[in-house]
């Protein structure tokens, strides 16, 4: 879930807006780190450095290994994503978001947890939070360099990835279409993710 780093960084961004709380684990940040040196060809001191970032802007959304390790082996997600389900479940998280859908289709008794594409996900949070979260795009584009440094251009990356959310969230600060309602800040959720990979 952490790459693209554009789709990271909103869902981090709406999260520190205290729209949801954030949870990961050590393996997901270690599976991470490992895809943006491998994938993204990002140095090794660098993703260890935004590895560093994301820790201290979030001190608790770490679930340690101890508490889901024993819970691995028996999840029934794929075998290579167990970890994450198992994390998911001890950190009793609502949400497990994760664009890699296929490998956590779980059976309907397993429900405790839901999966979602980050599109659902954050469609679902502007749903809910619909003043607040314009701005945490707004705040996440101001934070970016340019071409990358207005709301436009981060909603027009976010196409390619998560397009409802990039359209909804596009009406919605531009004040037109079904998101303008005049809704004043609502609110933040009791959801809490799981970020997965």
């Amino acid at each position: 879930m952490f790459f693209p780093e554009n789709v990271r960084d909103v869902i981090l961004t709406v999260a520190e807006a205290g729209i949801f709380e954030v949870r990961w684990s050590p393996d997901v940040l270690d599976e991470r780190e490992r895809n943006l040196i491998k994938r993204a060809q990002v140095s090794p001191p660098n993703a260890a450095r935004l590895r560093q970032t994301m820790e201290r802007a979030f001190p608790d959304a770490m679930t340690l290994r101890s508490t889901y390790a024993y819970l691995v082996p028996s999840m029934p997600n794929q075998e290579k994503d167990r970890h994450v389900l198992a994390a998911a479940i001890a950190s009793r998280s609502d949400v497990l978001v994760t664009a890699n859908i296929k490998d956590f289709q779980l059976p309907m008794a397993d429900g405790v947890i839901e999966v979602l594409h980050p599109d659902q996900f954050l469609c679902d949070q502007l749903d809910v939070a619909c003043a607040p979260l314009p701005m945490s795009i707004g705040r996440s584009a101001s934070q970016r360099c340019h071409p990358m440094n207005s709301v436009d251009a981060l909603l027009k990356s976010l196409l390619k990835t998560v397009p409802n959310f990039a359209d909804r969230a596009a009406r919605a600060a531009s004040g037109t279409g079904s998101e303008s309602t005049g809704v004043a800040l609502v609110s933040p959720t009791n959801t809490t993710p799981m970020v997965g990979d």
